[in-house]
Formats: structure tokens, C-alpha cells, sequence
């Protein structure tokens, strides 16, 4: 019953593609954002980390090719009253061609190395851009506290001629100061705010590279094929190559179990007469023949045969997850740019007008120019939740590579 169904399993898991199959076209990022990212990437310790580990995992694959047992040279010598010398060399023999099962595990296990790898870079990549789309809305919400800042200060100042004129009353002109006061507030949580995506980006960062404001437009989805997406997935590989190693590593323990003999040839003298022998020896697996150890590989292959299922549905999930909450979060901002955008950057100047000309209370202008500010950063928060749910649909469609051009390599 477990041969059957590693037999099924190798079927599956041999159907995933190992080359890094091109994924569909979509819209590059600005370049400058790609070389950004490639060069904090590079130089990232865990990145480093995982390229020694292939390389290491490549060493083990030239190791594993080669002979598993050297010669072995031996040399007698007995005085007593005829004395004896004899040279002999010996040789074990790989009956059961484990050299070729271990090849095998160590090249599947190599793989897993560079799935890993490929997992890594993509992995901290997203992070990456996840910390510079946080940084590029902090920022923008600075700006707009910055504007407010200078708006109710220059208020402030306004309504003191205008108090001084007798045009103001004293209550609204403390409620001036006031909603100054607030904007100051409000100033200093957003510059905060910058600073705390700032030290994100530089959590991750190896380099002093400032990350770029680039101005970029939310890209349509295309439709994709995505049981392909899903099969160059780094995370579906490694776990297809984990259980590839796994069922090599059955083969191997079987093979394990089948003795190695060990020829020998023996020259020498004894006294004036000449000697020559042949030897064979051979293991007798009688006190343990390793039955064990066969149905620990065999089981350790049934599991990692589930964990690439599981992982796959897991992953299925999470795309389509992420490509529908993608498509609502840019119909909303979609529909926002064209109805809501243009209005707001209309009203904040025709308030002004219209409290200047006494044709509006203080209170009302504040309310509604406070709600003008409060709407426009609800609108870059948005877009930055946009650009958030980008990043992720790129992470679990195994695209963000492609986006930025290619990356490290």
C-alpha cells in the first residue's frame, strides 16, 4: 500500500516545475524602486545566510556522488622460528549502488536549498516593499499635517487682524488658536508616525540608500492561470522536493539493508616460500537487519507527501484571497479619484474664501475644514492599503520578482 502511493506521489510531486517558469506579464516597477530593492536584499544577513546554505547543500551533492569506500592497505609481519611478511589490499564493494541513493537525497536536498533561497529573497523582499509603502503613506500624511499646520497658522493670523478689526469675536478667535493647537498635535503624531516606518525599512536594510518616492499608478489584475502561479511557488517546491528527498531516503535505507562485501588480496614470504591468498568477508545482518529504519523513511515520506498538499491548498487560499481584496481595495480608490479627489482639492481654498468674505462662522469653517484634512488623509491611507494588498497578492502569486525586473538573481 505505501509503495502504491508513493508511486501516486511521485507523480504529483514530479509534475511541479523546478525551472523558474515565466509568470504572465504585468506592469514593471519604476527602476530606481527595483534597484533599491535589489541592493538592500543583497546585503541582507538572512539572505546571506540562505546563499551559504546552498552552497553548502551543493558541496554535500558533489560529496554524496562520489565512491562511498576507499582501499585498504594491510601489512603483516610474525618472527617466531619461521618468520612471515605479507602486504594486502582490500577493497569493499558498494553492492546495492547506495552511492547512487545517496546522490539522489542529497541532490533533492540541494533543491530544497535553493527553494529556500528563492523563498527568502521573495519573503524579504515583500517585507521590504510592505515597510516602504507604510513609509511612502507616512509621509504623505505628514504632508498633509504639515499643510494643516501652516493653514491654521496663518488662520490664527487672520483672525487676529480680523479681531483686532472688531470683525472676529474673542470666542472665536480662542477657538482659532485652539484648532492650531490641535494641528501641532496632529503634526508631531504624523512625524512620528514617518519616523517609525522610517526604522522599519532600516530594521531590514544593510545600506544607508534612502528609499525612493516614486509617484506610481495601482496596476489592473490580468487573468492568470493559477494552478501555474501555484506550481513555481518556492514554498510548493521546497515541500515538493522535501518529499522527493524523502522517497530517496526510502530507497536508500532499503539499500542500506543489502551487506557490502570485502574482496581482499594477500601477497608475502614466509621463510624462503612465497604466499598469495584471496579473501571474501561479508556483514551478517542477523542481530538487526534494519527494518526499522525502512519504516521511518517510508512514514517521514508520507508525511512530507501531505505537507505538499496541505501547503498548496494553503496557498490557493491566500491567493485568491488576496487577488479579491486587491480588486476591491482599487475599485474603491478607482471610484474615489474620480468623484471624490477633484472636489476635495477645490473646497479647502473655496472655505477659505467663503470665511474671509464673513459669508462663514469660524466654527463651521473649522469643522469643515477639519473634515476636509480628515478626508484626504482617510484617501491616502486607502492608497496605502492598496498598495498593501499589491504586495501581497505579488507575494502569493510568486510574482514580486517579475514586478521589480528580476531583483538578485
Amino acid at each position: 500500500m505505501l509503495k502504491l502511493f508513493f508511486a501516486m506521489a511521485g507523480l504529483v510531486v514530479s509534475a511541479i516545475v523546478w525551472a523558474d517558469s515565466p509568470a504572465p506579464e504585468i506592469p514593471l516597477a519604476p527602476p530606481e524602486l527595483s534597484r533599491w530593492v535589489g541592493s538592500v536584499v543583497a546585503a541582507n544577513p538572512r539572505f546571506q545566510a540562505e546563499q551559504a546554505a546552498v552552497e553548502a547543500a551543493q558541496a554535500r551533492r558533489r560529496a554524496a556522488g562520489r565512491p562511498l569506500f576507499n582501499p585498504e592497505l594491510g601489512l603483516d609481519y610474525e618472527r617466531a622460528d619461521v618468520d612471515t611478511v605479507s602486504i594486502g589490499i582490500s577493497q569493499t564493494l558498494d553492492w546495492a549502488d547506495k552511492r547512487s541513493a545517496r546522490a539522489s537525497v542529497a541532490d533533492h536536498e540541494w533543491r530544497v536549498a535553493r527553494a529556500r533561497l528563492t523563498q527568502r529573497r521573495r519573503e524579504l523582499a515583500g517585507r521590504l516593499l510592505r515597510a516602504w509603502a507604510r513609509w511612502r503613506t507616512a509621509t504623505a500624511i505628514a504632508g498633509v499635517a504639515d499643510r494643516q499646520a501652516d493653514l491654521m497658522t496663518r488662520f490664527v493670523g487672520l483672525a487676529e487682524r480680523r479681531r483686532r478689526a472688531g470683525d472676529l469675536s474673542q470666542v472665536d478667535l480662542d477657538l482659532a488658536h485652539l484648532a492650531a493647537s490641535e494641528a501641532k498635535f496632529r503634526q508631531a503624531e504624523a512625524v512620528a508616525g514617518r519616523i517609525r516606518a522610517r526604522q522599519s525599512i532600516e530594521s531590514l536594510a544593510a545600506t544607508e540608500a534612502s528609499p525612493p518616492a516614486v509617484a506610481l499608478s495601482p496596476p489592473e489584475l490580468a487573468e492568470v492561470d493559477i494552478d501555474r502561479l501555484l506550481d513555481v511557488l518556492p514554498t510548493i517546491r521546497e515541500a515538493a522536493a522535501m518529499a522527493d528527498a524523502a522517497r530517496a531516503g526510502v530507497e536508500l535505507r532499503q539499500r542500506e539493508r543489502r551487506a557490502d562485501p570485502t574482496v581482499g588480496l594477500r601477497l608475502g614470504r614466509e621463510d624462503r616460500s612465497a604466499l598469495g591468498g584471496l579473501s571474501l568477508t561479508a556483514p551478517l545482518f542477523v542481530r538487526n537487519r534494519f527494518k526499522a529504519e525502512v519504516a521511518a523513511a517510508e512514514a517521514e515520506a508520507l508525511q512530507a507527501a501531505r505537507v505538499v498538499e496541505s501547503r498548496r491548498r494553503e496557498a490557493r487560499a491566500r491567493l485568491l484571497a488576496a487577488r479579491a481584496l486587491y480588486r476591491n481595495a482599487r475599485d474603491a480608490w478607482e471610484e474615489w479619484r474620480a468623484a471624490g479627489a477633484p472636489r476635495l482639492r477645490q473646497r479647502t481654498g473655496l472655505l477659505d474664501r467663503l470665511w474671509q468674505a464673513g459669508e462663514l462662522r469660524t466654527t463651521d469653517y473649522l469643522v469643515q475644514l477639519k473634515q476636509a484634512l480628515e478626508t484626504e488623509t482617510s484617501a491616502i491611507e486607502q492608497e496605502g492599503r492598496l498598495w498593501e494588498a499589491w504586495i501581497e497578492y505579488l507575494a502569493a502569486s510568486g510574482q514580486i520578482e517579475e514586478w521589480l525586473g528580476g531583483i538578485v538573481k
